[in-house]
């Protein structure tokens, strides 16, 4: 499969490139080009032809929210940023994707969506989020409301993992701080059944490692996902 993923640069678009490199004919881009990432192409996804020219032949994207720390880091307005990346860009990257027959989208977002919920409660794909006015909390949920008004109206499939964080290692009885970590394979293992599975319309699953308590159900995802087993 022809397949583009946004951000590349960040941890986890390095990461899930990685896990599906073998499988897929990737295009990797993000805002900006850093010293060594010469398979990265700078693309400022906005209403023009250079979005339009990087969709092209793409049968699928992966679209993730959070850009790179990088690109952050060098924005002297990185909540604008992030909010703009997650509306405006979004939206002109999956304008973009209709035009040139693009049938599907995975849109990784996070878990952290539910921060404000009480810890003790286990949540799952049918609450509704409580995003902070944190724009790394907020851009993400717009980024969602985005592209499931793509889904809802049949311009393409869209498929959304809200993914917990990575983590390289869980100890023994999973007594770890984080309750929404996230290990490399389970990550990758959601995304590689995300992109074998289309449905139709908007499709949401919670992904995240098996801990001794988890904040988030994975039942959905176990069930549908099928090289998601954590």
């Amino acid at each position: 499969m022809n397949l583009l993923i946004t951000s590349a640069s960040s941890l986890l678009g390095v990461q899930l490139a990685d896990a599906v490199r073998s499988e897929h004919a990737l295009r990797l881009t993000d805002f900006s080009v850093f010293e060594g990432e010469d398979e990265v192409i700078a693309c400022a996804m906005d209403a023009d032809e250079s979005t339009e020219s990087l969709v092209a032949g793409m049968e699928a994207i992966v679209h993730l929210t959070e850009p790179s720390v990088e690109f952050l880091g060098a924005s002297s307005d990185p909540d604008g940023l992030r909010m703009d990346i997650c509306s405006r860009r979004t939206d002109n990257l999956l304008t973009a994707a209709v035009k040139m027959g693009v049938g599907h989208c995975v849109v990784v977002s996070t878990l952290h969506l539910f921060d404000l919920l009480d810890p003790r409660w286990v949540v799952n794909e049918n609450w509704r989020p409580r995003p902070s006015t944190n724009s790394h909390l907020l851009c993400p949920y717009v980024a969602e409301f985005v592209c499931r008004e793509f889904a809802r109206e049949g311009k393409l499939s869209v498929t959304c993992l809200r993914m917990g964080d990575l983590v390289a290692s869980i100890d023994e009885e999973g007594a770890i701080e984080n309750s929404f970590a996230l290990l490399p394979d389970d990550a990758s293992g959601a995304l590689r059944s995300a992109l074998e599975k289309v449905g139709q319309g908007w499709n949401l699953y919670h992904v995240q490692s098996d801990l001794a308590h988890v904040r988030s159900s994975t039942k959905k995802a176990k069930g549908a996902l099928r090289h998601f087993n954590p």
